[in-house]
């Protein structure tokens, strides 16, 4: 919808720092106005705003439906949200969904202000890319709700980086929640040649036209979490047929059984002469296109050489090799052809990657996998589980809280106690903390203040870190005096003989909050 916003200044009594605020339009429903601040983006069916909801003098996102009376878009999204209301949208990770009214024949649906897309964060990124280590979480994060959808029968369909939004990029990083269910659809609703999924991210058996399962939803997890470690879309097709040859030359001949039901298959294959019942796709002369996109992989394979690994220490270099193989080995399970042979989320949340059981073992004092376990503290309260909220839900919702619980009480069962709930802390920084501690206490004990300063040089370029003690602790006579000095050599030597490993990660910085 194109709207003719009314550009206005209206002062706001809010808790936002700003006094005046521009207000672009004001939407009205039966309980309070919203007052739109700014465009937070805009799909094929409806544009998101940022407004100040005046009852509450909180600041929400309300999507404004760009046709005008209640289409079927609306109404299937309403009524998926209405049934995902029962449920627990912060431990599911989804957007909670507030209210919705109707504004000038336009369909008007509220919803939590969440930050940033997942693919506005990457852009921001200098880089455009993100470690493994960081999409673990995120992958934790997203199979934990399309394992809830999937027990619930609900397919997403509508999977891309533009529909996973980061809560707060800022104080909860790589916490994240689904987005935008226009497209969900009941699995039960399944018929062929849906058009369904955004092309980047479109599974096979979607594009030759075969029902749709819960299975495309883990198709498109696969492509977005290729493309944030990439920093770009895996297989960047600018047509269907496009998306085929990039999916046929790095993946390999599609299942003849897919072939065979395929409702679109013989647009973009060919029968094999005197064999009937085998296929092969169509060059770029017979399908009629002379231009198409480049491949950039033969294999997925060959993402494990993408990006160099490079850490001071040999054994964190060994553990990010490793993790990426593993991370790879997840992805072609993600990107399975053969669509019974596809991983399923339950299956995603026990995967050796996400669990990091393998990781642990083999490389239990690395540092690499010390960060990689504090990145997964975001997922500590998930859990993939259906929500005792539910019993107590609005009676709208009384159908929805019925739901049987056992096929996700049975996969939790089953699954391995990941290495990232039994972390401790690294026994290096364990040593350092306890030096300090036991520095600090002495430094405590004498009647006249002292100070024990710390002097860090961040540049890997001089290969000395001293971390000197103030002049009047080393000057400081008598038994008091010899105890600091003692103390304080112990200190030093346990820095200098694991410097070169603190080179690589920023535990100078954790030293510096010990102190203070």
């Amino acid at each position: 919808m194109s709207m003719n916003y009314r550009e206005k200044v209206q002062s706001l009594t809010s808790s936002s720092d700003d006094d005046s605020l521009v207000i672009l339009d004001t939407l009205a429903s039966p309980s309070s106005k919203y007052f739109v601040k700014s465009i937070l983006g805009e799909g094929s069916f409806g544009t998101v705003t940022k407004c100040i909801k005046a009852a509450t003098k909180g600041t929400v996102a309300v999507k404004i439906m760009k046709k005008r009376s209640l289409t079927s878009e609306a109404q299937n999204e309403m009524a998926i949200l209405e049934y995902l209301r029962a449920f627990d949208s912060d431990r599911f990770n989804f957007v909670k969904w507030t209210d919705s009214f109707i504004d000038r024949e336009h369909v008007c649906i509220e919803f939590e202000l969440l930050d940033i897309s997942l693919f506005d964060f990457m852009q921001k990124k200098h880089t455009c890319c993100l470690s493994v280590n960081e999409i673990r979480p995120i992958l934790y994060q997203v199979a934990t709700t399309l394992e809830f959808l999937r027990n619930l029968g609900l397919v997403h369909a509508d999977l891309k980086p533009n529909n996973i939004m980061m809560v707060d990029h800022v104080n909860q990083p790589l916490k994240v929640k689904m987005i935008d269910f226009g497209l969900a659809r009941h699995v039960s609703q399944s018929q062929r040649g849906s058009y369904l999924q955004p092309r980047y991210y479109r599974s096979p058996e979607v594009i030759l036209g075969l029902p749709y399962t819960t299975a495309i939803d883990i198709w498109s997890l696969g492509c977005i979490a290729a493309e944030l470690f990439l920093g770009n879309v895996l297989y960047p097709g600018d047509s269907e047929y496009d998306m085929l040859r990039h999916i046929t030359q790095t993946q390999g001949q599609l299942p003849q059984e897919l072939l065979n039901n395929g409702l679109k298959t013989e647009w973009f294959f060919r029968r094999k002469m005197y064999r009937q019942r085998q296929w092969t796709l169509k060059t770029p002369f017979e399908y009629g296109r002379a231009v198409f996109t480049e491949t950039h992989f033969n294999s997925l394979d060959d993402l494990n050489k993408v990006k160099p690994v490079c850490h001071l220490s040999d054994e964190d270099n060994r553990a990010e090799i490793t993790d990426r193989e593993t991370f790879v080995d997840l992805l072609k399970k993600m990107l399975q052809l053969d669509v019974s042979k596809r991983i399923t989320p339950s299956q995603i949340l026990e995967d050796l990657f996400i669990t990091m059981n393998d990781l642990a073992a083999s490389y239990p004092n690395s540092l690499y996998k010390k960060s990689s376990c504090e990145m997964m503290q975001v997922c500590q309260d998930q859990q993939p589980c259906l929500s005792p909220q539910a019993s107590t839900s609005t009676s709208t919702s009384t159908s929805t809280s019925t739901i049987s619980t056992a096929p996700l009480d049975q996969s939790i069962s089953r699954q391995p106690r990941p290495a990232w709930h039994r972390h401790k802390e690294h026994p290096l920084i364990q040593n350092i903390a306890s030096a300090i501690s036991s520095s600090l206490s002495i430094h405590n004990d004498i009647s006249e203040p002292q100070q024990i300063s710390f002097s860090v040089n961040h540049k890997r370029s001089e290969p000395e870190h001293r971390l000197p003690v103030s002049s009047k602790v080393r000057s400081c006579p008598g038994r008091d005096g010899l105890t600091r000095k003692r103390s304080r050599d112990t200190f030093e030597s346990s820095m200098s003989s694991e410097r070169q490993v603190l080179y690589d990660y920023p535990v100078l910085i954790l030293l510096q909050t010990y102190v203070t």
